[in-house]
């Protein structure tokens, strides 16, 4: 969803080469072109919005990671509504998990995932997505997410009976040193899908919600 505006929502199509926005939240739908380099016959790309912190450029300012595909697909980027699109980087996500963080409207982007030349794991940007660097530990990622004191990236997949490393990892923002990993519960048999902050008044919340792992709540 447009951070910007309610009403603007992009989704990409499941395992198919489609994508589609709406301007009505989502009563009536237009499609997106696509450069022929982002077709993936039978994967899932995530697809988000780029906050400039303009509302004209924001609308039209998007990223589209590509599943796993051993670098194939990768990352695109287009700054006018999909009439151009441009490959940024060759990160993809795992199946069925993804996350993008921007902390603020500076040109910083957060991007997790596996298959990028500069190494696996966390990419960061400070020109809205344009170009990447790789931070953090060197290890398979997929979701990325923060606070306004920290950014945050663990792994997860679209697996039913899987137990993994959660690969969990964090880092004070702005997020291009300190990086440490992070102990998490026995538990937590996988990391985090997604996940959401909130301020409860005094500290910062994060809920993730874990493939086959459940809901798990972590205060900062």
């Amino acid at each position: 969803m447009d951070p910007l505006n309610g009403d603007h929502v992009l989704l990409a199509g499941h395992e198919m080469n489609l994508l589609v926005q709406s301007f009505d939240g989502g009563r009536t739908w237009t499609s997106i072109p696509m450069n022929a380099g982002m077709n993936q016959n039978g994967g899932t790309a995530y697809l988000f919005f780029i906050n400039t912190g303009n509302a004209a450029t924001t609308a039209t300012t998007w990223l589209y990671t590509g599943q796993d595909t051993n670098g194939t697909i990768g990352t695109w980027r287009t700054s006018n509504g999909g009439t151009s699109w441009q490959k940024v980087d060759n990160n993809e996500h795992p199946h069925g998990a993804g996350q993008y963080f921007q902390p603020d409207t500076s040109g910083v982007v957060f991007m997790a995932g596996a298959r990028s030349a500069s190494g696996w794991g966390v990419q960061r940007s400070t020109d809205y997505g344009v170009t990447w660097t790789h931070v953090g530990n060197t290890t398979n990622e997929a979701a990325v997410f923060g606070t306004p004191n920290r950014v945050y990236s663990m792994f997860s997949w679209a697996c039913q009976r899987c137990t993994l490393s959660t690969n969990a990892q964090s880092a004070p923002l702005p997020g291009t040193a300190g990086w440490t990993s992070m102990t998490t519960p026995a538990g937590m048999s996988m990391g985090a899908a997604q996940a959401a902050v909130v301020f409860d008044g005094s500290r910062n919340v994060i809920v993730t919600a874990n493939w086959m792992a459940g809901l798990w709540r972590y205060i900062e």
